[in-house]
């Protein structure tokens, strides 16, 4: 399985046909992956914390001055605590953020019709990841 690196955006970029068809295209070419792991600075944490460790993650919406509908998007895509538990060894559990905001907008994109293709996720919260 590759590794790929997605920058989310923001929520509007779901609205442009151009980006939807090219990340829809990447993901009917790329083998489907079993978890996705999402790096996000939006919480800083210090020390590195993961976040979405519980068996549902609900979306956050920490983004303002969009129109509503943006607020109203859902995206039923599972925790993924084995994943979680591999990571862990180096950081510290952290529940309280929900899915990355805008992170739900690529594999919406991705993946339209939600829950039947919705991948496990957890998230690595901090400024700065060394690897």
């Amino acid at each position: 399985m590759p590794a790929v690196f997605l920058s989310h955006g923001a929520p509007p970029l779901v609205d442009d046909a151009l980006w939807v068809s090219q990340l829809r295209a990447w993901a009917g070419v790329l083998p489907v992956p079993t978890a996705i792991l999402v790096v996000s600075a939006h919480w800083e944490a210090a020390p590195l914390t993961i976040g979405s460790t519980d068996a549902r993650t609900p979306l956050t919406y920490d983004f303002w001055g969009f129109p509503d509908r943006y607020y109203d998007v859902t995206y039923d895509a599972p925790g993924a605590p084995e994943l979680a538990v591999t990571v862990r060894k180096s950081f510290l559990d952290d529940p309280s953020p929900g899915a990355v905001p805008s992170g739900w907008s690529v594999e919406r994109a991705q993946a339209p019709d939600g829950p039947g293709q919705t991948l496990p996720r957890t998230g690595l919260n901090g400024v700065t990841v060394v690897i």
